[in-house]
């Protein structure tokens, strides 16, 4: 997602937005289904379909504020380019990827 993310924020040709599109969509559908399914793997049998409804819920709420948090990015930064949202959401994911790899690593110390 982050390497579609950064092609869509930079490219100037309509074949690399198709291919950073592409690679967007083929990376959320990996991991939106996985999201779901650790979901269920948290919660007892009898409560999986009450997480899911939750997790759901939080992605389309997550859709419906990103413009909003985006547009206030933008206008904090001064930042008015229609590449905003895109830059926004690589960094937003590399954010998400470093944290992810340091409590990986924290959760691995722990179990060794």
């Amino acid at each position: 997602m982050l390497l579609g993310f950064l092609v869509l924020s930079t490219s100037h040709s309509i074949i690399f937005l198709f291919i950073a599109v592409l690679f967007i969509g083929f990376a959320f559908a990996i991991i939106y289904p996985l999201f779901l399914i650790d979901a269920t793997k948290c919660v007892p049998q009898y409560e999986s379909t009450f997480s899911l409804s939750i997790v759901g819920s939080f992605a389309l709420l997550g859709q419906f504020l990103s413009p909003l948090v985006v547009n206030a990015a933008g206008k904090i930064t001064g930042i008015s380019s229609v590449r905003l949202p895109f830059q926004f959401s690589a960094i937003a994911c590399i954010i998400v990827i470093v944290i992810l790899f340091f409590s990986n690593i924290g959760h691995r110390a722990i179990d060794s």
